[in-house]
């Protein structure tokens, strides 16, 4: 079996540097070179520490749960699909720190001292809320945070606490139609193809501030009537009619761009995508897209939860924006 001595000496570090690595105390500690040569080392050797041994000696179940409204499969790909990258990338990040994980699936119509309940069951040192709406978690966060529960909430920005991680997709769409904008395009719309969208107003709102501050009048929102691929072609045509010199389109999220794509071939207007990775690459000619920073969202908010539970002094808790990365595409 393979010791942290072992690891040590494999990356010529010390074992002490890889013990800040595996307790998420590397910071400002460990070369980063180092502290990836020895996560290397890690995986490929499978390393695992005692868990039993340090959990009686911490009175930690180093566990954290992941917890979203609702169940797993009321959330389709379709619409959700940075939604379960998401979900992947916190517990691939978790499991990098020496974390195992639980996916909590709670009633949406749970009170919060209902739900307190059901964590308290559960053996985990801290919790990661995914996705929920603000109107279900600010009550619950003021519960647990009461009850000295470690939480971090992701994808939904806290009034009441700064414990939380968000993309910043109003900056991002701003920054999206600014691009289109920078092309010399001159008649950009939106095309909203997500239903009940909780960021539908900020990202209109965004792109309306882009063309004003151009001196151009910004045009209504054009948006699907439900997640289908006839409603999405049937608002595209929408547009095309109420617009017929447009040369330029943002979508509002990437799920359905490769119909939309198909469906503008041999006309001279540019299409911008949003979010998901995935749909965008599906797409021929290829779309230039504002990318959620999926990684970095994700490492954030398993280290501050990790700093609630370790904490850090040289760390301050405090809540983060990260922006969406243009990809721009030859076509």
């Amino acid at each position: 079996m393979i010791t942290i001595k072992d690891i040590a000496r494999l990356s010529g570090t010390s074992a002490t540097a890889v013990s800040f690595v595996l307790n998420n105390k590397d910071q400002g500690k460990v070369n980063p070179r180092k502290k990836q040569r020895i996560l290397e080392l890690i995986g490929k050797h499978d390393y695992r520490r005692n868990r039993v041994a340090q959990s009686l000696k911490l009175r930690k179940t180093f566990n954290i749960a992941i917890c979203i409204q609702g169940s797993l499969g009321q959330q389709p790909i379709i619409g959700n699909y940075s939604h379960h990258e998401l979900l992947n990338q916190i517990a691939k990040r978790c499991h990098q720190a020496g974390y195992s994980n639980d996916l909590i699936q709670i009633d949406v119509d749970k009170s919060p001292d209902q739900v307190t309940r059901q964590l308290k069951h559960h053996s985990a040192d801290g919790f990661v809320f995914l996705n929920w709406s603000p109107n279900a978690l600010q009550p619950l966060v003021h519960t647990l945070e009461q009850r000295n529960i470690p939480i971090v909430s992701v994808g939904t920005p806290l009034a009441c606490s700064p414990l939380w991680v968000i993309y910043d997709r109003a900056t991002s769409f701003f920054n999206g139609a600014t691009y289109l904008l920078d092309q010399n395009l001159k008649k950009i719309c939106v095309l909203d193809t997500l239903t009940n969208s909780l960021h539908a107003d900020s990202k209109y709102e965004a792109y309306q501030a882009a063309l004003r501050k151009r001196g151009l009048t910004p045009s209504p929102p054009f948006r699907v009537s439900s997640m289908t691929m006839k409603s999405v072609m049937t608002a595209l045509n929408e547009l095309l009619h109420a617009v017929p010199d447009v040369d330029g389109i943002i979508l509002t999220d990437n799920a359905f761009a490769p119909y939309i794509v198909a469906g503008l071939e041999g006309k001279a207007i540019r299409v911008l995508g949003f979010g998901d990775a995935g749909f965008a690459q599906m797409c021929d000619p290829r779309l230039s897209y504002m990318r959620f920073p999926i990684e970095a969202v994700a490492e954030s908010a398993v280290n501050m939860l990790l700093n609630q539970l370790t904490p850090l002094e040289h760390l301050r808790l405090c809540s983060q924006r990260h922006q969406c990365e243009l990809i721009v595409q030859d076509t």
